[in-house]
């Protein structure tokens, strides 16, 4: 991983911008380092594992969030520290099989460039099916000729989900909440590209607002501030602001 500059981040935020949600991990982590192509074919969980130690080192170890409750829809506060949030790296070689009526089908864990393939699809069952699909490496059935993916039941497709998850917990962080308005509790799903985002913009537009008033301020170049340490730039904020 690439020194953690306020030039480097800003980088990395800048060009997140530009992508698709589905692309946004890869393109922060690859950024500030990491190698694309390596990133895009491991299981999602691995790339999500290796964005939340970039969370940690950036912004601290807490997670501190909100969500909204579904039944009233009012704002729910979590928090926890994010070393709670880590589990063990699924393997990139990783098979599932699974096995039901019959048919057996051998399954690869997503990666990101099956998120790519399903981006944009609203309906989420469409969504899973699709995914499912693009994992698939071989179906066969008990006379073990091949069989058609898009023939493949509702049933093995929800077996295969389950398994994934529980194959590769990175990849899917659920929290238990439960609302202080209404007391409705429910499942929220975690996703920490989103989380590190959300942060990552809301920094880089304070930076990038301190870079303005130094600028508009001394005369000094973006590079030349950025250039300074965060506890200088603070200081000569205080004295600009006097």
């Amino acid at each position: 991983m690439a020194a953690l500059s306020a030039t480097h981040l800003l980088e990395a935020w800048e060009r997140a911008q530009a992508c698709p949600a589905a692309r946004r991990s890869i393109s922060i982590l690859s950024a500030l380092g990491e190698q694309d192509a390596t990133l895009k074919d491991l299981p999602l969980g691995n790339v999500d594992g290796q964005l939340l130690e970039l969370y940690r080192q950036i912004f601290g170890p807490r997670i501190d969030g909100l969500a909204d409750c579904p039944a009233c829809d009012a704002p729910v506060e979590f928090s926890m520290l994010a070393s709670a949030l880590v589990f063990p790296a699924a393997g990139s070689g990783a098979l599932i099989t699974v096995t039901h009526e019959g048919v057996t089908v051998s399954l690869r864990l997503p990666n990101s460039n099956d998120l790519e393939d399903i981006d944009g699809e609203a309906d989420l069952a469409v969504a899973r099916r699709k995914l499912f699909q693009c994992c698939v490496v071989k179906a066969s059935g008990s006379d073990g000729d091949l069989v058609p993916i898009e023939k493949l039941s509702d049933e093995i497709i929800h077996e295969a989900a389950e398994k994934m998850s529980r194959a590769d917990p990175q990849a899917e962080i659920v929290f238990a909440l439960r609302c202080p308005n209404c007391e409705r509790s429910w499942d929220a799903l975690f996703d920490i590209s989103d989380f590190f985002f959300g942060h990552l913009h809301a920094w880089a537009k304070r930076l990038l607002l301190e870079v303005h008033e130094l600028a508009r301020a001394y005369g000094w170049s973006e590079q030349e501030i950025l250039s300074l340490s965060a506890a200088r730039r603070q200081s000569y904020l205080e004295f600009v602001r006097r």
